[in-house]
């Protein structure tokens, strides 16, 4: 929280003395947008994969591919804007004003990073990879000597 805290403010008050705090608000509100639709797409993306991949004897046309899809296809012009080209794609979206209509460059600059540090990762320590798996598991991994190990009577 503290790490959270010190970026906020690193971030946050350079920008706000330069563009003014209502331009900082709409540019770093934008870019949080661009990034939560691209994961909410993902997701749509994920849920049809999965049951028509893995769980095909549960796969429900409405529920796994057509809500998924509505979801996909409602939430792409705020994407499109979100990265700066909804003018270019839909010809309904206004263009944004600037800076906030470079939020599609920070976007894909932070992706090409996450991207570079996973090739990183899968070249270097390959076995961190995999132990992402316990970040996100459903049921927690027990280890060996945690913080609550011998207190399986209390």
């Amino acid at each position: 929280m503290i790490v959270q805290f010190v970026l906020t403010l690193a971030i946050g008050i350079p920008l706000g003395i330069h563009f003014g705090p209502v331009d900082t608000f709409s540019l770093l509100a934008t870019l949080l947008t661009g990034i939560m639709v691209a994961i909410y797409i993902v997701f749509n993306l994920s849920c049809i994969l999965y049951y028509l991949r893995l769980q095909r004897s549960e796969f429900n046309w409405f529920l796994h591919l057509v809500v998924p899809v509505v979801g996909i296809a409602a939430f792409l012009p705020a994407w499109f804007t979100a990265l700066g080209i909804g003018k270019a794609v839909l010809k309904f979206v206004s263009p944004l004003a600037y800076p906030i209509s470079e939020t599609g460059l920070v976007i894909g600059v932070w992706y090409v990073i996450g991207i570079v540090v996973l090739i990183y990762l899968y070249a270097r320590h390959p076995a961190r990879l995999p132990e992402m798996q316990q970040v996100f598991a459903d049921d927690p991994v027990a280890t060996e000597a945690g913080p609550l190990a011998g207190q399986e009577g209390a």
